[in-house]
């Protein structure tokens, strides 16, 4: 999940970790904010849904435009049936991209890696879509950095 707030963007630490996991290509500035955020180098489970804040323009712009990760903002006046379409499209679109995947020989998957990437990233994006549904359900908590209201536009 994502908030844009002052000039600044927070992003969750559990989505800055799926950038490292998939072979997506991120700025160098992102991945040393995102090794600096952790203990000693090491990812903390207990601590994937807190926030890291980024100010340069460059950076905001780049995050921004990870479709995959949901903007809290943008979809918090969403109903029940907004969320599943949201969810049905990034599902459908997965889908697609598993039969094509599905098709290719071991060589052309190797070409079409960025494929296998969108498709984990899509996932990812499902998942998002579920826990800032239940968070605003009030299901789960979610940890919003301070300084920052969840409620704000």
């Amino acid at each position: 999940m994502k908030l844009f707030r002052d000039n600044k963007v927070y992003v969750q630490l559990k989505d800055l970790s799926k950038l490292t996991k998939v072979n997506y290509p991120i700025p160098a500035n992102l991945y040393k904010k995102f090794l600096d955020s952790l203990d000693e180098g090491k990812y903390d489970w207990d601590k994937q849904k807190e926030f890291v804040s980024f100010d340069k323009e460059d950076e905001i712009n780049t995050i921004r435009d990870f479709d995959w990760i949901i903007d809290f903002d943008e979809v918090k006046g969403y109903t029940l049936d907004d969320f599943q379409r949201l969810a049905n499209a990034a599902n459908n679109e997965a889908n697609d991209i598993a039969d094509i995947w599905n098709t290719l020989d071991s060589e052309s998957k190797k070409l079409n890696i960025d494929k296998a990437n969108r498709y984990e990233l899509l996932h990812h994006k499902i998942g998002d879509i579920k826990e800032v549904l239940w968070t605003l359900q009030g299901h789960i908590k979610t940890p919003f950095p301070n300084n920052t209201n969840s409620k704000k536009k």
